[in-house]
C-alpha cells in the first residue's frame, strides 16, 4: 500500500486522504515518525479533517507525547464531536498524564456514544479505581467483561477491585 499512496502524492500532492492514509500505512510498518510527517501534512491542507487529527494523535502516543496528543485529539472532537474512539483516545491521554478526572469524563462521552466498548467500560472502570470510587468501577469493568469475555485487563482490573473491596 505506501508505494500506492506514494505515487497518489507525487500525481496530486495536495491529496490529503492520499497523506492520511500513507500515515496509517507507515504507522502498520512501524515507521511512525514518518507517519507523523505525514498526518502534519494532511491536516495542514485539510484542516476539518477529524481522521487525521485522530491518527496524529495515536501517533504521538506511540511517541510517548501524550501532552501533543491531547491537543490532535480535541482538535478532532471539535471538528467531530460524536467520533467515539478520539473521546476514547484523548481519555486515555489524560490517563497518561494522571489528569483522571479529564480522562473519567471523556471515557464517559466515549460510552455514551458507543455504549458497546469494553476498552472504554475497563478504562473508565480503572481510573474510578485510582479515584477510590470502587463500586462504580466494578460496574464498570464487569460491564467490559460481560461485552468481552477476553479483555485480560478487565479481568486483572477485576481482581484488583475485589481486593480493595475486601479491604
Amino acid at each position: 500500500a505506501i508505494p500506492h499512496y506514494r505515487k497518489a502524492i507525487k500525481i496530486k500532492s495536495g491529496y490529503a486522504s492520499a497523506h492520511n492514509n500513507l500515515g496509517i500505512a507507515l504507522m502498520r510498518s512501524n515507521k511512525n515518525k514518518e507517519a507523523i510527517r505525514h498526518y502534519k501534512i494532511a491536516v495542514k491542507l485539510n484542516p476539518e479533517y477529524s481522521d487525521a487529527y485522530y491518527n496524529l494523535g495515536n501517533a504521538l502516543m506511540i511517541e510517548k507525547k501524550y501532552m501533543d496528543a491531547i491537543v490532535q485529539f480535541q482538535i478532532s472532537i471539535k471538528q467531530n464531536p460524536e467520533f467515539a474512539d478520539s473521546h476514547l483516545m484523548l481519555a486515555n491521554a489524560f490517563l497518561r498524564e494522571e489528569k483522571n478526572e479529564e480522562a473519567i469524563l471523556h471515557y464517559k462521552m466515549c460510552i455514551k456514544l458507543k455504549p458497546g466498548s469494553a476498552n472504554a467500560h475497563n478504562n473508565l472502570g480503572y481510573t474510578l479505581l485510582l479515584e477510590e470510587k470502587t463500586e462504580e468501577a466494578v460496574f464498570h469493568i464487569r460491564t467490559a467483561i460481560k461485552l468481552d469475555p477476553n479483555l485480560v485487563k478487565a479481568h486483572e482490573n477485576l481482581k484488583r477491585a475485589l481486593r480493595v473491596m475486601l479491604f
